[in-house]
């Protein structure tokens, strides 16, 4: 049996299941739990990610960016944009500017496990996921 997985970012879509919302993915309490549900997936919580997440409370506080769609899009250009790579050296230090890619992967593989959270353990039989499967069941290949 084929497992998909349907993801849909924005809005608070999944909100009413437990995801969490987009500002909650770079809540410091979490790495904790990620490190605890997924204890054989260490790429998921590295020092790396972990000093970004902090980045991110750190940056916001000083304007840099308003939430945390606006910071993982400011990551994913610091690989090409230098000034930036530097801007978050300042916060987070261990040679940001020259591993940029490597610790933007790193934060991405992050929020994909943060993500993944409310799943383990869901009952999709339950009312409350019905809504959510009968939508993902009525999906077209030329929906994705």
């Amino acid at each position: 049996m084929t497992v998909r997985v349907v993801w849909v970012l924005g809005a608070g879509f999944s909100a009413g299941l437990g995801a969490p919302v987009l500002n909650g993915l770079m809540s410091e309490h979490a790495v904790p739990e990620v490190q605890l549900r997924f204890p054989q997936k260490p790429d998921a919580y590295t020092t790396a990610a972990i000093r970004l997440i902090g980045a991110f409370q750190n940056g916001q506080a000083r304007g840099m960016w308003r939430d945390a769609e606006e910071f993982l899009d400011y990551i994913d250009t610091t690989v090409h944009d230098k000034a930036r790579a530097g801007m978050v050296e300042r916060i987070v230090g261990n040679q940001f500017a020259s591993e940029a890619a490597a610790q933007g992967a790193a934060l991405r593989r992050y929020v994909a496990a943060r993500c993944s959270i409310f799943l383990d353990g869901a009952n999709l039989t339950s009312e409350l996921w019905s809504p959510y499967i009968r939508w993902a069941k009525e999906l077209q290949p030329h929906d994705m």
